[in-house]
């Protein structure tokens, strides 16, 4: 019996831990100086927790930045901490803004609204 109640545990165990959420955040960091890098938003968030991804958006025409960008981190109460000691901190001459990124709408897509059709 000591076998079966071993493998009744780790089959719990296995069940509780294949079913665990993963919780990151999606966080924007807004009024970036235009020189500011993925790389180096990345490094300036690293120091709280670590980074799954940092991305500064670029103008597909010009290349250039679009002044703004989204970091991921893999624990959320790294990214609180994160977001609470860089909203209004200064990186290259900017004061950045910082918060909880939120959800695209649908009306927030990049394509223009569909016209409806008369007949």
């Amino acid at each position: 019996m000591p076998f079966v109640k071993q493998l009744m545990y780790l089959l719990r165990e296995w069940h509780a831990r294949s079913h665990e959420q993963v919780f990151s955040m999606n966080i924007y960091v807004g009024n970036l100086s235009y020189q500011v890098t993925s790389e180096e938003l990345r490094q300036a968030f690293e120091r709280f927790g670590q980074v799954t991804s940092a991305n500064v958006v670029m103008d597909k025409l010009t290349g250039r930045s679009k002044g703004f960008g989204f970091v991921e981190m893999s624990d959320k109460a790294s990214a609180e901490e994160a977001i609470k000691q860089l909203d209004g901190a200064d990186l290259k001459g900017r004061t950045i803004r910082v918060n909880e990124a939120r959800p695209r709408s649908e009306s927030q897509s990049s394509f223009p609204p569909r016209r409806a059709r008369h007949v």
